[in-house]
């Protein structure tokens, strides 16, 4: 399974090619998939709230950027089932590229259920030292910068690996 995530490097001074957008609800995705149709994104991800698909399994994604399933912010025991579910639509759908975790439990269970497709961490993961920079970077598709790491930080953590840092 790790082997089929084909990690990528980079510099943090070539990282500014492109832009990831999470959706939280069915209108912010329609809008991304019309603005494809008129405007150049450089978009490079497009992260969709795991409730939307649960909702509506068949939802209709984009099909000019890779769409990732942003998993719940918050996973308890009770919740194995829907991300269960969850792994399967991902597995089933061609145009989802992978899966964004926003904890530990939730890369715990993909490994568990096999998961095959890229791994991305969400700035919740807390990689914030070079030990935890470590333990993640050969797991993880790409990894996000947590909030808490000023400009320097990043920088001085993040040099050699693909990551992103979030903008509101």
């Amino acid at each position: 399974a790790e082997q089929s995530i084909q990690k990528q490097t980079q510099s943090v001074k070539d990282l500014n090619s492109g832009w990831s957008i999470l959706v939280s609800d069915e209108q912010q995705l329609k809008s991304v998939k019309n603005s494809l149709n008129y405007i150049s994104l450089d978009l490079e991800r497009l992260y969709v709230e795991s409730e939307l698909f649960l909702r509506t399994p068949d939802i209709a994604l984009p099909q000019e950027v890779p769409v990732y399933i942003a998993l719940p912010y918050i996973m308890r025991k009770k919740d194995h089932g829907k991300v269960k579910k969850l792994i399967q639509i991902a597995r089933d759908r061609k145009e989802i590229a992978g899966i964004l975790i926003r904890n530990q439990e939730e890369y715990e269970l993909l490994s568990e259920e096999h998961f095959d497709g890229q791994i991305i961490s969400d700035a919740g993961v807390y990689i914030w030292n070079r030990e935890s920079l470590n333990f993640w970077s050969d797991k993880l598709h790409a990894l996000t910068c947590p909030h808490e790491l000023n400009k320097r930080e990043w920088q001085n953590l993040f040099s050699e690996h693909n990551v992103e840092k979030n903008v509101y």
